[in-house]
């Protein structure tokens, strides 16, 4: 099985170094009414390795937990659909951080008055979306930006915004941070 669950603690009673037992907690295998309360999961897939902390109230909580995360890690392993990145903590799916590498990359390849108006527009989706991962957003999301959140401006403004974000999912789409089958539909803009 891929991954486990493990703690820095030891035994409060022998020193002895707490072991997850595969069904209720990680405890001491000589004194097993000991359980470690501070746990954390770690999987290594791909030369990637995924970690997640664990601590709670109490020690069941915290197994419990634990045991779902690391569950749903193998799951999407054996499903195919696992990616790291996903769990990092520097978030780097999210739409804030890949919109401004865009943005960056844009303000270098663009003139001021073509540049500009392809920022306001990311910056309304960052508004509403935030760091959110990329993965997440679909038709849904972007029409609700473009119809209720960008409703106050003309349709030919809403139109050039569906296109700046348009084109951004393009370049997402071509880094290969999403798969084709995510990339998310456009609504029609009169």
């Amino acid at each position: 099985m891929l991954g486990g669950i493990y703690t820095d603690e030891s035994c409060p009673r022998c020193g002895a170094q707490m072991e997850d037992n595969g069904f209720t907690a990680v405890a001491c295998p000589v004194h097993p009414e000991h359980k470690a309360r501070r746990l954390r999961v770690r999987v290594k897939y791909k030369g990637e390795a995924t970690q997640r902390k664990f601590t709670k109230d109490t020690p069941e909580e915290s197994y419990k937990f634990a045991r779902r995360f690391l569950d749903g890690v193998r799951f999407k392993i054996e499903e195919g659909i696992f990616d790291h990145r996903d769990y990092q903590s520097s978030n780097p799916l999210g739409f804030f951080n890949l919109a401004q590498q865009y943005l960056s990359l844009k303000k270098q390849s663009l003139k001021e008055h073509s540049f500009i108006p392809i920022k306001r527009y990311l910056h309304y989706a960052a508004k509403v979306w935030g760091n959110r991962n990329i993965k997440e957003l679909d038709f849904g999301a972007v029409e609700d930006l473009l119809t209720i959140t960008l409703g106050h401006l003309s349709s030919k403004s809403r139109s050039n915004a569906k296109s700046a974000i348009h084109d951004f999912f393009v370049w997402v789409r071509r880094r290969k941070v999403i798969r084709h089958d995510q990339f998310p539909e456009f609504p029609e803009i009169n």
